[in-house]
């Protein structure tokens, strides 16, 4: 029951489309939610976050590209 009432808290609606939410939150490390935003790119949009943007890129650079 608290772990449901700490997301609530984070993930909010925009006003006026129900069909985008923002998720506001700290992090220890970013591998988790960089695996997170990996898996769901197409639909996710990073706002206000250039360490997980930072993070996501060389992810990519070393991870995803032809070596």
């Amino acid at each position: 029951m608290l772990l449901r009432s700490m997301a609530v808290a984070v993930l909010m609606p925009h006003k006026g489309d129900n069909n985008i939410w923002y998720f506001d939150t700290e992090v220890y490390q970013m591998e988790g939610i960089g695996r997170y935003y990996l898996g769901l790119a197409n639909h996710i949009k990073i706002l206000q976050a250039p360490e997980l943007e930072k993070y996501v890129a060389t992810f990519v650079k070393e991870n995803l590209q032809p070596k």
